[in-house]
């Protein structure tokens, strides 16, 4: 038997498997089956494929519209049937059978063959669907690796541009410090220059802290490229250590703006299994969000409660600045939301979002336009699958977010 494909770009069939019983010998035939093609009409193959029905010769060494005649005749070749598989309407390929005895046509067989050609091609086309399946299903997961990519990306870029903000205003800041003193030089106040160097020492430590965390979300920047994601890395931390980092960063940026940092019984919390980094990163763009915010003489506190259950604890961040009307809220921890500070992007909820549900946290929100607002992080003190998955409700009067 012989299995003939059809070439779509050549427009013949090709022979694409062949087999014979162990006792048969057809090595010259089944060579020139595999050598040859057949256009349409021509040969037992291409008069199938031009009738999309089956065929019977029973003698093909007679038959006039049998190329192969020679080879067949050398290896006593004579019956053959054969039939058509179609998908749909079209013939996807022929399989013709042949007997070493010369056989009158049998219609039961071949209505039996034409129906088994039908169900092939279903088969056929089943398996094809599965491949297109397939390849999409590969295709979409590239997409929504590369999406993934460019999200992680995005985010890593707010953060980059909100830390890069206390490192050039303090650089800034240092400059005129220095040139002050350059100009105070032969008249230089000892007090003043002492002071100038502890601001100046705390300055240069909160740039290396600053760059230190740029230099480590770049490199979540290439671990991304490579398809690589950072799992979160739980260990136990303190929340009050956290706090103080982010306002050593943001101190600078708060006293020119006249806004107070403030804290509330941190000290009062646990230590809790929570990634470090990401819970600074959530920090630090809920306090970096607030200050721009606040009018001079506000201030922005962050404080801290646990559960009755000693199970969570609760992390505050409350400013009394403007706060945020509906349409803000509506698209808070998404990736539509919008910004009201000049050249913000809106993202840094959305990342504080996607730091709390790696922790298993709840998030929740209450702002009112001319008062204030204050974000709740409530976070499982042994870590996530401690608390059900986050939500975003939206109440009816816009007045809070959860």
């Amino acid at each position: 038997g012989v299995f003939w494909r059809r070439d779509e770009q050549q427009k013949v069939l090709r022979a694409a498997s062949l087999w014979h019983a162990p006792d048969v010998q057809a090595a010259e035939f089944l060579a020139d089956s595999t050598e040859r093609t057949f256009p349409s009409g021509i040969g037992l193959p291409g008069r199938v494929w031009a009738t999309a029905v089956p065929a019977w010769i029973f003698d093909v060494v007679k038959d006039a519209n049998f190329p192969r005649v020679p080879f067949a005749a050398k290896e006593g070749l004579h019956g053959a049937f054969a039939f058509p598989i179609r998908i749909g309407d079209e013939v996807y390929g022929v399989i013709e059978f042949f007997s070493q005895h010369i056989r009158e046509p049998d219609r039961d067989l071949l209505g039996m063959v034409d129906d088994l050609g039908m169900k092939i091609g279903q088969f056929v086309q089943q398996e094809q669907t599965r491949e297109v399946l397939r390849q999409t299903e590969a295709k979409l997961i590239e997409e929504a690796k590369l999406a993934e990519v460019a999200r992680l990306v995005a985010d890593i870029g707010h953060d980059l541009k909100n830390l890069l903000t206390p490192i050039v205003l303090g650089a800034s800041h240092m400059q005129g410090e220095l040139e002050e003193c350059e100009t105070q030089l032969p008249h230089l106040d000892p007090e003043h220059a002492r002071a100038t160097l502890v601001q100046s020492k705390e300055i240069l430590m909160m740039i290396q802290t600053g760059a230190r965390r740029i230099q480590d979300r770049v490199r979540e920047i290439a671990d991304s490229v490579k398809g690589l994601s950072t799992p979160p890395q739980f260990s136990q931390c303190r929340v009050d250590d956290i706090v103080a980092d982010v306002f050593k960063t943001l101190r600078l940026l708060a006293d020119r703006q006249g806004v107070v940092l403030r804290t509330e019984q941190l000290d009062t919390l646990p230590p809790i299994m929570a990634d470090e980094t990401r819970l600074f990163n959530a920090l630090y763009n809920l306090v970096n969000n607030a200050i721009p915010e606040v009018p001079r003489g506000g201030s922005v506190t962050v404080g801290g409660s646990l559960d009755p259950h000693a199970k969570a604890v609760t992390i505050t961040v409350t400013d009394t600045g403007r706060g945020m009307p509906p349409e803000v809220l509506e698209s808070l921890f998404t990736y539509r939301a919008t910004s009201r500070k000049h050249g913000g992007t809106g993202l840094g909820t959305k990342i504080v979002k996607d730091v709390i549900d790696a922790h298993g946290g709840l998030l929740r929100v209450e702002s009112k336009e001319g008062v204030g607002t204050t974000f709740y992080l409530t976070l499982p003190i042994d870590g996530p699958a401690v608390l059900s998955p986050p939500r975003l409700i939206l109440p009816t009067d816009s007045s809070t977010i959860s």
